[in-house]
């Protein structure tokens, strides 16, 4: 729900210039190493026989392995463009396809398999290079829904997930592009989206969209006393632009938003019950006597001691970082708790 603007040291572009030579290491003599990415892709189109794969090899190997660069560093659009030329390659019979499409059911080719392990995306996964890339991306909860966090727990093994925004099933040669790997939880990633063909035109894109400052969190009927059958829980546009508006329709089906938010009922009545200790005239007189032993300097000083005494975010990069965090600011806002 929160664009993901920047990694938690440096920008973007640095991080996918940096992955790219993470995924090609060199010896110390400067040579490549055997596991670089550059060195699979040589071997490969030394060694291919047939020549509608060799050619596709080829073209990732020409001028210095330029277009292998622009694949793993490229933003959405160029990763985009990069996949429509080679759909119209294999269209025109110049290269081999990568998967089939029998009645919207997308499967891998032989030839599919054998560009995935080619950037070998599974092992990739557990490596020190994910790790590196995990740590420097720094998201800790899904940007799709903001409601788990982007690692699993498998065997006592913590394993985070990445969504392939353009699947792996029709573009395998994306698989380890830099802004085609968006952090998420597994619910997002392999529950509910799994293959579903997303592109940047018709559904929210975290690394350019940002879902929070287009909807907000709302009730449909005030709260009946302690009922969680007298209201649901909504989730109200906040523009009237054609194109987000086709974006958002398309997001919060595929990822449920609506039905998964209203399992959280218990949240809002919740902060229904507190919320006449925090209305404006309880909050003038905190300002003034205090709360709870505390004494404020302002009314910012007021609203960030409440946000952390009720575990309210109360903007939005602590709301990003926090589980069901839009949606907790989004009520505790509706409820006049925050500004």
């Amino acid at each position: 729900m929160f664009r993901i603007l920047k990694g938690k040291n440096r920008a973007l572009t640095y991080l996918a210039n940096k992955f790219y030579s993470k995924a090609n290491p060199l010896k110390k003599t400067g040579a490549l190493d055997k596991r670089s990415l550059k060195k699979r892709v040589s071997k490969k189109c030394n060694n291919e026989k047939d020549p509608l794969k060799k050619k596709f090899y080829q073209k990732l190997r020409t001028k210095n392995y330029e277009l292998l660069k622009k694949i793993i560093t490229s933003d959405i659009n160029s990763l985009t463009n990069i996949q429509t030329d080679f759909e119209t390659l294999v269209g025109n019979g110049v290269i081999a396809p990568f998967y089939t499409n029998i009645g919207g059911v997308y499967e891998s080719t032989t030839f599919g398999v054998e560009v995935l392990e080619l950037f070998n995306y599974k092992s990739s996964r557990g490596s020190v290079r994910f790790n590196w890339l995990v740590n420097e991306l720094d998201v800790p909860i899904c940007p799709y829904c903001n409601y788990e966090h982007t690692f699993q727990i498998n065997n006592q093994t913590i394993l985070h997930d990445f969504d392939h925004f353009i699947p792996k099933v029709v573009a395998p040669y994306l698989s380890l592009s830099f802004f085609n790997l968006i952090p998420s939880c597994h619910n997002c990633n392999s529950t509910l989206k799994s293959t579903t063909i997303f592109s940047e035109a018709n559904y929210i894109y975290p690394y350019l969209d940002d879902l929070h400052s287009i909807i907000e969190f709302s009730i449909t009927n005030p709260v009946k006393g302690n009922n969680k059958n007298s209201f649901d829980i909504e989730l109200v546009n906040k523009t009237i632009d054609a194109n987000k508006l086709r974006k958002i329709s398309n997001h919060t089906f595929v990822f449920q938003l609506q039905s998964r938010y209203n399992q959280f009922k218990d949240d809002v009545l919740r902060l229904n019950s507190i919320k006449d200790k925090f209305s404006e005239t309880q909050k003038t007189q905190y300002l003034n006597n205090g709360l709870m032993g505390e004494i404020f300097t302002d009314r910012n000083d007021l609203i960030s001691f409440i946000g952390k005494t009720i575990d309210i975010p109360i903007d939005a990069n602590s709301a990003s970082r926090k589980e069901k965090g839009k949606f907790k600011m989004d009520i505790a806002i509706k409820f006049k708790i925050i500004p």
